[in-house]
């Protein structure tokens, strides 16, 4: 099954029909279904190949439908023998045979009038450059009366009230278009008695009377005047009294503010004064440990320079000692060497 383009209710709500692209046209009987949502098969409408596009029930006829939809051709269908067999202008023998009629245009919705004498249909017709959606009026058995320009785009939906007083119809342009159904029989028009002005009893009174009463009425409404014009003077007073107070307590908030304001202000100042003379007593303190521990470094390092200074002289000395010994054993070796060889030499 395809998808379903229309549902239409049975007048009395107790059942609905269906159209869809699968060429089906089912109903639906909820009051003598044993079975939910089980089809009256025995009702069922096929043409295969077309895709419905709207359906319709007929008022008055139980299971009768008007159907519209496209296949090969655009087509408009009808099981209503009446509808079917009603000859149409320009038969030439006056013969009873089914003649539909031809549809020019692509029919997306119908809507059919309550009274069972009027269709309207939607055009819907799609293509590269939309087609404007028109309504058309049918007078049954499918004799068109009438084509009013709606809508820019192609119509998509179509409604009309319960009363047959107004038409609804939606386009693809964006826009809702309301218009008034006019029926000339008054025995179809729900509001044609009911609509009427009904006569009314005749009271009758003598001038005297009404001008007394005018007088009062006039003498009431300079009353009510004088009334509100005093209430609205005391409204202004109330009102002007009551700003009057409303900024006398702003005046006191903001007075209070600025002084907390002030007090914080104040405490802050302060805080960051002790902040500071705190700040400046550390920073003293660690200047003078710091100078301490130079001048503990400056004594250490001045007291390892001499110590260092001694050592080196005291190294020196040993050096030099040490060198003259080397040298004085120098000349000793240099004395028995030459000692040895003028020995040899004698």
């Amino acid at each position: 099954m395809q998808r379903i383009m229309g549902i239409d209710w049975f007048a009395n709500d107790m059942g609905f029909s269906t159209c869809g692209q699968d060429g089906n046209i089912f109903f639906y009987d909820l009051y003598s279904s044993t079975d939910i949502g089980e089809r009256i098969r025995d009702r069922e409408f096929t043409r295969r190949e077309v895709k419905f596009t709207s359906v319709v029930n007929l008022p008055g006829r139980v299971y009768q439908f008007i159907a519209v939809g496209v296949g090969p051709e655009k087509v408009i269908y009808t099981d209503s023998n009446e509808l079917k067999t009603i000859p149409r202008h320009g038969n030439a023998d006056g013969s009873n045979v089914a003649q539909l009629p031809e549809l020019k245009r692509y029919i997306s919705q119908l809507v059919i009038h309550h009274s069972g004498k009027i269709l309207f249909g939607g055009v819907g017709e799609q293509g590269e450059v939309p087609y404007p959606g028109a309504i058309q009026v049918w007078k049954l058995p499918f004799e068109k009366c009438a084509e009013i320009q709606a809508h820019a785009s192609p119509i998509t939906r179509l409604r009309i009230t319960h009363t047959n007083t107004h038409l609804f119809s939606v386009g693809c342009d964006g826009m809702l278009a309301i218009f008034d159904v006019k029926d000339r029989d008054p025995k179809r028009d729900p509001e044609g008695a009911q609509g009427q002005l009904k006569f009314s009893q005749e009271i009758l009174s003598e001038k005297s009377k009404v001008d007394e009463l005018i007088a009062d009425e006039e003498a009431l409404q300079t009353k009510s005047q004088n009334q509100k014009e005093a209430d609205m003077e005391v409204d202004i007073q109330l009102n002007v009294k009551s700003q009057q107070s409303t900024i006398a307590e702003k005046k006191n908030q903001l007075k209070s503010q600025e002084q907390q304001a002030q007090n914080k202000k104040q405490s802050l100042l302060r805080q960051i004064e002790e902040s500071k003379n705190t700040k400046d007593v550390e920073r003293r303190k660690l200047l003078d440990k710091q100078q301490d521990k130079i001048e503990q470094k400056r004594n250490k390092y001045s007291k390892r320079m001499l110590d260092d200074a001694k050592e080196f002289s005291k190294l020196q000395a040993q050096k030099e000692r040490e060198h003259q010994n080397f040298l004085t054993a120098i000349e000793k070796i240099k004395q028995d060497h030459k000692n040895e060889i003028l020995f040899e030499e004698e």
